[in-house]
C-alpha cells in the first residue's frame, strides 16, 4: 500500500503552515474563486488578454 504525501498524511499541521494572504515577490495575477468575486470566466479572460498583451476592458 503506497504512503499517502506528506501534507495529507498531516493536513491539520499543513493546513496551520499555509499562508493564504502570502503573494509571490515577482509579477503575478491572482484569481479569485470566492463566492463574491468576479465570475471564473471573467477572471480567466482578463487572465489570457494580459499574457496576450491586449487591453483590457
Amino acid at each position: 500500500m503506497s504512503q499517502r504525501p506528506p501534507k495529507l498524511a498531516d493536513w491539520t499541521g499543513y493546513l496551520s503552515r499555509i499562508d493564504p494572504d502570502s503573494r509571490p515577490l515577482v509579477e503575478h495575477i491572482v484569481i479569485n474563486n470566492c463566492t463574491s468575486a468576479r465570475p471564473l470566466q471573467d477572471q480567466a479572460e482578463a487572465l489570457v488578454k494580459s499574457l496576450m498583451g491586449l487591453e483590457l476592458d
